[in-house]
């Protein structure tokens, strides 16, 4: 009876903390816009509804996340402490990052339009009738997924796997590394350019570099990153082999599809064209942009399925499931936040400083050369890409100022490659769970010749770029 009862209580506590945790995931993201939008100062409230967060939403994160970010926040209190910081640090260092949370929040709202308007059926119905053989399948789902992860990030990785996890299933010959490579390496593209992605807001934001002018040489990795995963699988495990196929598609459910597929790219493009806008016009901050843009379009798409689109149930699905995905990077990333301001504040930071300068002025504008597979070789021992990127952002842009494009482009390529070929990478973890593999084994086994070959030609580029311009 004891038992019974702590375990009520237990599930009690976890039900409020959530509860409690959401809601200010949304409190935060809607103030956070507006104080980028308003001419008000909202900087201490943001940092107070991120600190409700932070709180609330350790219960209910995982393992995986939960000790980095104690261990984050108890060095950070133990050097406020030592140091006599002033304790407003924790509300600059919870500021910081708080832009990736709200963008996190904000863009999960996409799941409504997407269930009312009935694209996720269209998808799998395209996914069955349509390809002969496994390559073009492939290419469709890496695609899909690419585009899909533009706008709805995180949220891309479950939700793309319930659409076409048990199709797949029926119709390729090796279904688990089929997904598992298709859609992880598209989404890991993703972070290569995407303006809402966390690893180029992270890194934006850390080096100070302009996303336009980072976006050509991102894109051309995006595009050869795509090439090789595409063209490595179809030589070496694909091998043309024929697809299953259903029975045919009717010609009113071929139109409609069609129809629907066009409406996901042309979001995908409404999303860069008003960012880009925005930027152009020198309106608001970068991640504003993301959230503006974001509501705006979701809101819009959404009207358009309004009647008859079970609006309330999948709104019920956004705020009981989709949000329930933000709290385990909110919580890494602010605590991590309050752990570089800590460490920024402290004396023995300058010694740091003095060697990173020392070292990426000896490179110049070929650091990318040291950065890109340093960030690859911390994520294999398990540390996450974003620590290194908040911290080497800062302090090699303040070195060379005048290299934070590359700086940025060399940070985000080593994060895309360590998304790829790191046990410990979340996307890796999660796909893995759902097509019931070893972490390890899609890492290594499965994606460790695209993630050499793709860091290989990324390196290649970089140098042109930096030899070039």
């Amino acid at each position: 009876m004891a038992g019974t009862a702590s375990a009520e209580d237990s599930s009690i506590f976890i039900r409020i903390a959530g509860l409690l945790c959401r809601g200010a995931l949304i409190a935060a993201a809607v103030t956070y816009t507006a104080d980028a939008v308003l001419p008000i100062n909202l900087s201490v409230i943001t940092g107070w509804l991120g600190i409700v967060v932070l709180i609330s939403g350790i219960p209910l994160v995982k393992k995986s996340y939960r000790r980095p970010a104690l261990l984050f926040i108890a060095v950070s209190l133990f050097l406020i402490v030592r140091e006599r910081l002033h304790p407003a640090i924790i509300l600059s260092g919870v500021n910081s990052m708080l832009s990736i949370a709200a963008i996190m929040t904000a863009l999960q709202i996409f799941l409504l339009p997407i269930r009312a308007g009935g694209y996720d059926k269209s998808l799998e119905r395209y996914l069955k009738g349509r390809f002969p053989s496994e390559s073009p399948l492939y290419i469709f789902v890496s695609f899909i997924a690419h585009i899909v992860g533009s706008f709805m990030l995180f949220g891309t990785v479950p939700m793309l796997y319930t659409f076409f996890g048990t199709p797949i299933k029926k119709m390729v010959n090796d279904p688990q590394r089929f997904i598992v490579t298709a859609i992880g390496r598209s989404f890991t593209l993703v972070t290569l350019w995407a303006p809402g992605a966390v690893s180029v807001v992270l890194v934006m934001e850390s080096t100070g570099a302009d996303w336009l002018d980072v976006l050509p040489a991102a894109l051309l990795l995006t595009a050869a990153g795509f090439a090789t995963s595409v063209a490595l699988e179809g030589l070496t495990v694909l091998k043309g082999r024929k697809v299953l196929m259903e029975e045919p598609v009717s010609d009113a459910h071929r139109k409609s599809d069609n129809r629907k597929i066009f409406v996901l790219i042309a979001v995908a493009a409404i999303l860069l064209t008003g960012i880009i806008a925005l930027d152009l016009l020198h309106l608001f901050s970068g991640s504003a942009r993301v959230i503006v843009v974001g509501i705006l379009t979701a809101a819009v798409w959404t009207m358009f399925h309004w009647k008859g689109g079970g609006i309330r149930q999948h709104f019920g699905e956004y705020w009981n499931k989709s949000l329930m995905v933000v709290p385990d990077l909110a919580i890494l990333f602010m605590s991590m936040g309050i752990f570089t301001k800590a460490v920024q504040a402290s004396p023995f930071m300058e010694t740091i400083k003095n060697w990173v300068v020392s070292a990426a002025g000896s490179m110049g504008s070929f650091s990318f050369l040291i950065v890109t597979p340093f960030i690859v070789l911390l994520s294999l021992t398990g540390i996450h890409p974003f620590m290194g990127v908040a911290l080497l952002g800062t302090l090699l842009s303040s070195a060379i100022p005048d290299q934070s494009s590359m700086i940025a482009l060399g940070l985000l390529l080593g994060s895309a490659v360590s998304y790829s070929v790191s046990p410990f990478a979340g996307t890796l973890i999660t796909l893995s769970r759902f097509a019931g593999c070893s972490p390890a084994k899609a890492a290594f086994s499965w994606n460790g010749v695209f993630s050499l070959l793709f860091l290989a030609e990324g390196l290649i580029i970089l140098t042109a770029k930096a030899i070039l311009f």
